[in-house]
């Protein structure tokens, strides 16, 4: 798997992809993550817009026993996470301290394609398509820490139990 990274040209994607349809990354809830580095093209500021994308299929609760961390990069209140609960809360995505809860559940042993894109005009979840939350912007820092999919950056927990395919960052 690679995530191919933001390139110069806009008509280049990145996006973590397996190798065929058929194909996609287990992670075990346990200690199974991907570190991408500290790379600075994975920062993202109030001042631009950027967006998440993935196609989750959440298997249930990580080892912290709340849920488990899609991607992110975090590290001391600075930085971003997108999060899934185990319970009513569902999708988060938490920057600099502050959390934005979508209140939308994900099922387990369910594919879904979840996007996080914050613009100008405030910060939006979509599942399957659909608008299932919005609010207005945070203040989103850097961090210093990697970008991790699958694991909490800032700490060695909240890992993702389940599989992750086609995650673009953009």
């Amino acid at each position: 798997f690679n995530l191919l990274r933001r390139p110069a040209l806009p008509s280049q994607i990145p996006y973590l992809t397996g190798d065929d349809d058929n194909s996609y990354a287990v992670f075990d809830g346990v200690d199974d993550h991907i570190n991408y580095g500290s790379n600075i093209i994975y920062n993202f500021d109030s001042s631009r817009d950027y967006s998440f994308s993935v196609w989750v299929n959440y298997a249930g609760k990580g080892v912290d026993g709340t849920g488990g961390t899609i991607l992110g990069r975090y590290s001391a209140s600075s930085g971003y996470i997108v999060y899934n609960y185990d319970d009513s809360r569902g999708l988060l995505f938490q920057s600099n301290g502050v959390v934005f809860i979508s209140n939308y559940h994900l099922n387990n042993n369910q594919w879904y394609h979840v996007v996080y894109s914050k613009n100008s005009s405030g910060q939006f979840f979509f599942v399957n398509g659909i608008k299932v939350a919005n609010k207005s912007i945070d203040t989103l820092s850097v961090a210093s820490s990697s970008f991790y999919i699958g694991r909490y950056s800032s700490s060695d927990t909240q890992y993702f139990n389940g599989s992750l395919d086609n995650v673009l960052v953009l």
